[in-house]
């Protein structure tokens, strides 16, 4: 997530999904088997700023030495906020579950979430990013999840890890762990001057998942006041050690342009929306959320994303507005990459099985009742590939001898696995292959096609 009131490599609780998510190191190590992780870099508390302005955090993720310094696993983490004058008195720390403010998901409850890991070219651990699954091998997420931070080129998809399935990345039982093949970042994605535009990417997953899928806002209008979700395994509190490996989730609510603005001079009404869980200013995204889903229900109260993380301020105060990229903008561009990279459907290996299966279906089809009386019927069938078989056959039928090859193989028939079939079959009256005693000197009626 990008950050309000700070610029450059800055400090301690620094307000950015990529960045200041502290995941245990040893366990991602354990998770992706990569290298061991970097060195500390170090970190300052900037001065305060005078007024509200957005700027990049360019930093990544996870001083590894920090990183190992795990936070207590609990479903109540305490909160301050930004207008607590001592950070260290605890008296101000409500004891709520801290999203920030939110509660641990249940298995299966978001099925669609996504944790992203993204390690460098050395193999170590760089930033973690939330998302959502969008079809069975595209993940969406945050376009500042998806460039390099000081030249805004695409980051390589060797570098990604994705884990789907499981509430708690750590659980084992539930979770796929995917590699990217690509990285797409919306079109329209810049950062000028510290603002964001359109601030969406999409992961291509290598193989495609099982799990569920989000429907996208494509319709209608984000009203003022209308209730909302933000879901993401980010920080629960500003500074965090060790950011959450159970997703978190909590309540909020869309608020309107004018109120947008407040904080946010360069708010874009086309192209973001922005949250204020108003008037109890108890719920706000926080590092490592970036790229996770602002949710809305439709009229059967089913979920669907509006928005994607994209900024917020430093310390993940809940009481100043967090900045999502609106989905509807973007909705096409998504739809059109799915398209693209919708997987087709693989052909099975043939089995003999099933190519005897499917000569005998030839047989009856092309020779009808002549098949249906046979007596001796030896197929002997080989393999030629994994969707080819050829089979070669012989059997009796009334008066007749018939003996030839069946070739089966399977086929992609617009979009669908089918199988076709070449035959060679040969008919040979039995009494002239009796008395010459060689079916080749007799005359034979031959079948053939496909």
């Amino acid at each position: 997530m990008l950050v309000f009131g700070q610029s450059g490599k800055e400090a301690d609780g620094m307000r950015v999904g990529l960045l200041g998510a502290r995941v245990a190191t040893a366990a991602l190590l354990v998770l992706f088997a990569a290298a061991p992780a970097a060195s500390a870099h170090p970190a300052s508390r900037s001065a305060a700023s005078s007024g509200w302005e957005l700027a990049p955090v360019p930093a990544r993720l996870v001083p590894a030495a920090r990183a190992l310094l795990r936070a207590p696993r609990s479903d109540r983490i305490a909160h301050w906020s930004r207008r607590s004058s001592n950070a260290q008195d605890t008296s101000s720390r409500p004891a709520l579950p801290r999203i920030v403010g939110g509660t641990g998901a249940a298995q299966g409850q978001f099925g669609f979430m996504a944790f992203i890991v993204y390690f460098d070219s050395g193999g170590k651990p760089d930033f973690l990013c939330s998302g959502t699954l969008v079809s069975s091998n595209v993940v969406l997420t945050a376009g500042h999840c998806a460039v390099e931070e000081s030249t805004g080129a695409r980051l390589a998809a060797s570098g990604y890890r994705v884990v789907t399935g499981a509430a708690d990345w750590t659980d084992k039982a539930h979770r796929t762990i995917s590699r990217a093949s690509r990285v797409v970042v919306n079109p329209g994605f810049t950062i000028s001057g510290g603002i964001p535009r359109h601030d969406a990417a999409l992961l291509v997953l290598s193989t495609p998942v099982g799990q569920p899928t989000v429907p996208l806002w494509g319709k209608g209008q984000a009203s003022a006041g209308e209730p909302a979700v933000i879901a993401g395994w980010g920080e629960t509190f500003a500074g965090q050690t060790a950011s959450p490996t159970l997703l978190q989730w909590a309540r909020t609510a869309v608020q309107g342009p004018s109120y947008c603005g407040q904080f946010n001079p360069a708010f874009d009404s086309s192209s973001q929306l922005c949250i204020v869980h108003a008037p109890i200013d108890d719920t706000a995204t926080c590092n490592g959320d970036s790229g996770g889903p602002l949710l809305a229900t439709d009229a059967n109260n089913r979920l669907f994303e509006i928005g994607v993380t994209s900024v917020g301020p430093a310390d993940c105060d809940t009481n100043t507005a967090d900045y999502f990229t609106a989905v509807r903008p973007v909705q096409a561009w998504v739809s059109s990459v799915v398209r693209a990279v919708a997987p087709g459907p693989k052909i099975p290996r043939l089995t003999l099985a099933a190519a005897r299966g499917h000569v005998r279906q030839t047989l009856t089809r092309v020779l009808g009742s002549v098949f249906r009386h046979r007596h001796g019927y030896r197929p002997s069938c080989s393999r030629d590939s994994a969707i080819r078989v050829g089979c070669k056959l012989s059997f009796t039928s009334g008066a007749n001898y018939h003996h030839g090859t069946v070739t089966i193989s399977y086929v992609l028939v617009s979009g669908k696995v089918d199988w076709t079939d070449r035959y060679v079959i040969h008919s040979v009256n039995d009494r002239c292959y009796f008395h010459s005693g060689h079916r080749s000197s007799c005359q034979a009626q031959t079948r053939s096609g496909s």
